[in-house]
């Protein structure tokens, strides 16, 4: 797989091939926190835990997009069902 860039400020890796250009893969745990509204504290504790995925590349490590999406669906759903109403 080619990478156009390395990402730069803002921590994502576009796709090349087939998906559009503007598409992102995966962003920095920065970025995830930032995205997530979490601290990096609490967005460590989550992969820790193993309820959010990593992927290393090289020396950096990466969230994917798809996991974020995962844990997303995964805490509203739940979170729903506990909101008052």
């Amino acid at each position: 797989m080619k990478i156009r860039n390395r990402g730069g400020a803002g921590g994502g890796l576009p796709l090349e091939g087939g998906a559009s250009e503007h598409e992102v893969l995966a962003v920095s745990k920065e970025k995830a926190a930032q995205m997530l509204g979490v601290s990096e504290r609490t967005l460590h504790n989550l992969t820790r835990d193993g309820r959010l995925l990593t992927v290393a590349i090289g020396r950096r490590v990466l969230v994917p997009m798809a996991a974020l999406h995962k844990l997303i669906g995964g805490a509203t759903g739940s979170a729903a069902r506990r909101a008052p109403r």
